[in-house]
């Protein structure tokens, strides 16, 4: 329900009025949603809220409150505290259009809380809005009172009836009518038995082993989710998808074996990262990569930044259309992985399924696989927060991916020549030892740019990453274990490389080495889905990250990469390189932490 929301504002009301208080950081705010970048669209919203409600700017104040709301509505899958969230940003939108007199904006916010309060169940307060809404909206109050009657309703028969006659009746919602019947539509399908069937099935599921009836079920459920998950690029609905269907495909998994097996588990596995690999590119931008790299002047590199920007611009449209055109890469088979593994490679899912190019089996590692052979390594979810097993990096060369389909487009990407470097070095003056590590990995390689200081900014990253060969950033680095994807990288002047930018800027480097606390933390969220810069980058098109799961010391730090890139600039090995570095450095905590993701 919430993600098919509409914007809270009309269209014409989004244009905060001249000379306001508020007015600036609203077109701030909007420019970044613009390029995307909600997390820091977010930030200034917040501020902007609080500035406008001191200097007594209302209307600024309503919408930015409202703005809030739709950030909401648009980016989560009813996660935790989002409805109560929802409702305190709706309700301060509301106090300030009440005050205001601006009962078009008014009865727009009263919606966003109408929405919270049936969400939460709140009574009084669901009572209060829809007796307000009334006042402002009188022609769409009998719509709203039928739909908020029929979505309550226990009768299945009746709140049926209630939202056809509401999708008969949309006229009486005027010229906004069009933003609200999906809302009706997504209702109805839930009446009809769509979540009926999802809620009965943990009973059914406590038969051993399920029967054909039951198994014909789960298919149908399974092919429901994938129907959506082919149409979409957003990564809540990836997730909700995630959270709700990971019981069916874990019981479909009872019903097959071998190969079969792990093509169901592959269904739900990170989907809303494969989904970030579907960007659409074309030759242009290719062209303008190419010309940056051959000739770094500022002109080429301004054609680059515009070309990355509309690129973005593309990726976001897309993902904003829900059309059935298979245009979501689909997760790949075990058979065509194993077509992709060269003679030697071995992968290894969840600890139990042993593929390469002969087939798949289930057991140890030990004795089916080359010593110094590729190791590629889908851990089960509670292994991300640990290193790799020693003895596994003893005898392999292993790369932890989050699942098969982004393995797969490693495999297909060619390894490039490590020369041309692009380094990002203490940002904010308080590593002394990451400016020293950023000067002295840059001799390794033929090109190389560093910036360090106030030039190290996130707009550099997103401009000039996509050209570089070896990409490293010696930085402060955060995760937020209650929301992952809010992690990050602490660039010049405070600002963030926020986890949704690492995601959505392409990249074409052999590797990308985050020399930042914490950079290689990830996740699984959500039943299947995966979080982490790590799994961002690959997304990404990265082929290879270095990172560490804990925090590190600056110092062991430089000298380990030191090490690393001397070692890696001449083979191209990153684990070969990691090891040898780690020998040179001797066991510490430091050196343990660092984790390699990829292609080893």
């Amino acid at each position: 329900m919430l993600s098919r929301l509409p914007p809270l504002e009309e269209p014409e009301q989004r244009a905060a009025p001249a000379g306001h208080a508020g007015a600036d950081g609203l077109l701030q705010a909007r420019e970044l949603l613009g390029q995307d970048r909600v997390e820091e669209a977010e930030s200034v919203l917040v501020r902007t809220a609080e500035a406008s409600r001191e200097a007594g700017d209302l209307r600024s104040e309503g919408h930015a409150e409202g703005m809030l709301c739709d950030l909401i509505l648009r980016t989560v899958w009813p996660a935790p505290g989002s409805l109560e969230r929802l409702a305190h940003h709706a309700d301060r939108a509301v106090h300030a259009f009440s005050r205001a007199r601006d009962d078009t904006s008014l009865a727009a916010a009263l919606r966003r809380l109408l929405v919270a309060a049936l969400g939460l169940g709140d009574e009084p307060l669901l009572t209060e809005t829809i007796g307000r809404l009334g006042v402002v909206d009188p022609r769409g109050m009998p719509w709203w009172f039928t739909y908020v009657r029929a979505v309550q309703s226990d009768d299945a028969q009746y709140t049926r009836a209630q939202l056809e006659w509401c999708l008969e009746n949309t006229a009486k919602l005027g010229s906004d009518a069009v933003t609200w019947i999906p809302l009706c539509e997504h209702r109805l399908a839930v009446a009809t038995g769509f979540a009926g069937e999802l809620s009965a099935l943990p009973a059914a599921l406590a038969a051993e082993p399920p029967s054909p009836a039951l198994r014909e079920r789960l298919e149908v459920l399974a092919a429901r989710a994938e129907r959506i998950r082919a149409t979409t690029r957003s990564g809540a609905i990836h997730r909700g998808l995630s959270t709700v269907y990971t019981p069916v495909y874990e019981a479909l998994v009872r019903c097959v074996s071998g190969a079969d097996a792990v093509d169901v588990l592959e269904r739900n596995a990170s989907r809303s990262l494969l989904a970030a690999t579907a960007a659409a590119g074309d030759d242009t931008l290719d062209d303008l990569v190419r010309n940056y790299v051959a000739r770094p002047t500022d002109a080429s590199r301004h054609l680059l930044t515009v070309g990355l920007r509309r690129q973005r611009d593309r990726e976001r449209m897309a993902a904003q259309r829900i059309r059935a055109t298979g245009e979501v890469p689909s997760p790949v088979t075990v058979a065509r992985l194993r077509a992709l593994l060269d003679e030697s490679d071995a992968v290894l899912v969840r600890g139990r399924w042993l593929i390469d190019r002969d087939g798949i089996t289930e057991g140890e590692v030990d004795g089916r696989v080359a010593p110094g052979a590729r190791l590629f390594v889908v851990p089960e979810a509670e292994a991300w927060a640990a290193p790799v097993e020693a003895d596994l990096t003893a005898r392999y060369r292993v790369g932890r991916v989050p699942n098969l389909s982004i393995l797969a487009r490693i495999l297909q990407t060619p390894a490039r020549p490590a020369s041309m470097l692009l380094a990002f070095a203490d940002p904010d003056g308080s590593l002394p030892y990451a400016r020293r590590e950023g000067m002295a990995v840059a001799r390794h390689y033929a090109e190389s740019t560093v910036y360090t200081g106030a030039d190290a900014t996130p707009d550099r990253y997103r401009a000039e990453a996509g050209g570089a060969d070896v990409v490293h950033l010696a930085c402060h680095g955060f995760y937020l274990p209650e929301n992952p994807d809010y992690s990050g990288l602490r660039l010049a002047d405070g600002a963030l490389l926020w986890y949704a930018d690492v995601r959505r800027t392409p990249l074409s480097a052999a590797l990308v080495v985050l020399g930042a606390c914490h950079a290689g933390t990830g996740e699984i969220l959500a039943g299947a889905e995966y979080v982490g810069l790590p799994g961002a980058l690959l997304a990404a098109g990265a082929r290879t990250v270095i990172a560490p799961l804990w925090q590190v010391d600056d110092a062991l730090t430089t000298d380990l990469m030191g090490h690393f890139h001397r070692h890696y600039a001449e083979t191209g090995r990153p684990a070969e390189s990691l090891r040898h570095a780690g020998t040179a450095m001797g066991t510490t905590a430091t050196v343990t932490a660092f984790q390699l993701f990829g292609a080893p």
